[in-house]
């Protein structure tokens, strides 16, 4: 049986415990009875022990936090103090590209000044995926910008209604006057309504009305909404009319303006003056007769012509 003080004064307060008839100990009652006692006889008691482990935890508790504001301070003084926004970045083909660091990096202001954007192997003009990078204290950061062209081609047709003769081919490209797209484009009509086979150019044998609809394309296979025309064909086709190109008598050193007082007009594309091409030259210092010529074409290639003689007399 040992015989150290603990294990008999243990002994001892047990046996007096359970000689205590006018009372019932369970287990715990006994530890807490043996371990008083224990304090008691090492001269403390048990709330100076509580004291002392109370003081080692707030010990421990203080270690703790200055470790983690000691471990802090050297995560932001060894590590990067900036993050990229993300791995890539889409522009869309004709857009200007950001040359503002702060739309690629999250970062505290102090180091912004530090930073250099390197978008120099960036093709803008062209859709691809692109290698850039910021550099910062002789690192690369590297991260991607993705050129694409997602947009429609938008269309402005030259008119709405078209006349042509039998077999005489009328062309796509005719029939548009402006196309608004990032990329080369080409203009197409529709083989069949609700068609996607496209031609460039359509031909008709027979006299009658036809409903086209032009579609332009681009590079990247964006296509722009279907526009209606509406196609006329005709055996005979109405040309322009063009008039004040009578015949004229002018005076040896007068001044003559071979374009004054003429005009053209057609009845499709409407005003066509300023489209009047004149041949000849009347020499006013010259006495003579002089053979002029004007001619107009309509954008169904339909020609006027009209021959004008212009006499210098003394």
């Amino acid at each position: 049986m040992p015989t150290n003080k603990n294990a008999q004064l243990r002994y001892q307060i047990i046996d007096k415990c359970l000689s205590n008839w006018s009372r019932r100990y369970y287990i715990e009652d006994l530890v807490d009875a043996c371990n008083e006692a224990l304090y008691l006889y090492n001269g403390e008691t048990k709330e100076v022990i509580l004291v002392k482990w109370r003081n080692k935890l707030i010990t421990v508790i203080l270690l703790l936090f200055i470790f983690l504001e000691l471990f802090s301070v050297f995560k932001i003084t060894t590590m990067a103090t900036f993050e990229l926004k993300q791995t890539v970045f889409t522009y869309e083909l004709g857009q200007e590209v950001s040359q503002n660091i702060e739309d690629y990096v999250i970062c505290p202001d102090r180091i912004k000044k530090s930073l250099t954007l390197n978008l120099k192997r960036v093709n803008l003009n062209k859709v691809g995926n692109y290698n850039a990078s910021i550099e910062y204290a002789g690192r690369d950061y590297d991260f991607k910008i993705k050129i694409v062209d997602t947009k429609k081609p938008t269309v402005k047709l030259k008119k709405l209604v078209y006349y042509v003769n039998p077999n005489q081919p009328l062309y796509a490209k005719n029939t548009v006057a402006e196309v608004n797209d990032a990329s080369l484009t080409q203009i197409y009509f529709l083989k069949k309504e609700n068609s996607e086979e496209l031609v460039k150019e359509k031909t008709y044998e027979k006299v009658g009305t036809y409903i086209e609809r032009v579609v332009v394309r681009d590079e990247q296979g964006n296509t722009s909404f279907p526009m209606r025309i509406k196609v006329i064909v005709a055996n005979e086709l109405v040309v322009p009319v063009i008039k004040g190109a009578e015949d004229k008598v002018i005076h040896l050193g007068d001044n003559f303006n071979a374009k004054e007082g003429v005009t053209a007009y057609d009845n499709e594309d409407g005003d066509l003056t300023n489209k009047i091409v004149v041949t000849g030259k009347v020499q006013t210092n010259t006495v003579g007769r002089y053979t002029l010529t004007y001619t107009v074409t309509d954008s169904s290639k339909n020609m006027a012509k009209v021959t004008r003689v212009v006499e210098v007399i003394e």
